[in-house]
């Protein structure tokens, strides 16, 4: 939901500049693209860069909710969260870092960029409960005995 976040938000900052909603998505593809991305409109280039981006922001949600400590309070959580977005913000502003979309930190503002990347903070720190219950599930299933079916929350059937 982070990625999905960031997109609308950088979506309606190309709009305010009176760029094309997509030129987020494509600037993100610029890894694969190269500079051909500004004469490309919506198309390819578009999803491709809404693909790094989801798969980015899930990659880097997952490692946090495994990384960050589960006696860590709601409020901890959302400072580990936006501390987080602003590692991940500022790895793609660094030079040399950001091989895979090399033209977004030369044509978007820092500004934006920081609110995008806080934005996903928010939103990973909303999932957390979500990771656990998923978390949960799956080391439920890999107990011995459990079958892989077994996903309810319910009580276990009497024999």
């Amino acid at each position: 939901m982070g990625a999905l976040a960031m997109l609308v938000w950088f979506a309606a900052a190309s709009l305010w500049r009176q760029d094309p909603w997509w030129a987020f998505p494509n600037l993100m593809a610029s890894g694969v693209y190269g500079d051909a991305v500004f004469r490309l409109g919506f198309g390819p280039a578009s999803w491709a860069g809404m693909a790094l981006l989801v798969l980015f922001a899930g990659c880097w949600g997952a490692l946090i909710g495994i990384a960050a400590p589960e006696s860590a309070s709601p409020f901890r959580f959302l400072l580990i969260a936006l501390a987080a977005g602003l590692a991940w913000y500022y790895a793609t502003v660094t030079p040399g870092v950001n091989r895979w979309a090399p033209l977004v930190p030369l044509y978007l503002s820092k500004p934006v960029l920081c609110v995008g990347h806080l934005i996903y903070g928010l939103f990973l720190a909303a999932e957390r409960r979500h990771f656990r219950r998923i978390l949960a599930a799956t080391a439920a299933a890999t107990v011995p005995g459990n079958d892989a079916h077994e996903f309810s929350a319910g009580p276990p059937p009497s024999s």
